[in-house]
């Protein structure tokens, strides 16, 4: 418990806390993605957004109070 961890070939550095240990190493660049993926996927993140956001709304009409009923003409009189 909390023996120093060794640096083996191929490590440029070691963070060590305790039982914890954090290795840095070199490694080679990731390639970039194809553009073409990009499109798809703005695509389909504009599509779920924009059925997030006309959810939302859906759902804020759908909860709040309507509108006041007229009263019904039986109910009202010639003098009011």
């Amino acid at each position: 418990m909390g023996a120093p961890i060794p640096i083996v070939a191929g490590d440029y550095g070691l963070i060590q806390y305790g039982n914890f240990g954090i290795f840095f190493s070199f490694s080679n660049a990731v390639p970039p993605s194809p553009q073409a993926s990009l499109g798809l996927g703005l695509l389909v993140f504009v599509l779920v957004r924009g059925v997030a956001v006309l959810g939302g709304l859906a759902l804020l009409w759908a909860t709040q109070t309507p509108m006041e009923i007229p009263k019904p003409l039986e109910l009202t009189s010639q003098a009011s």
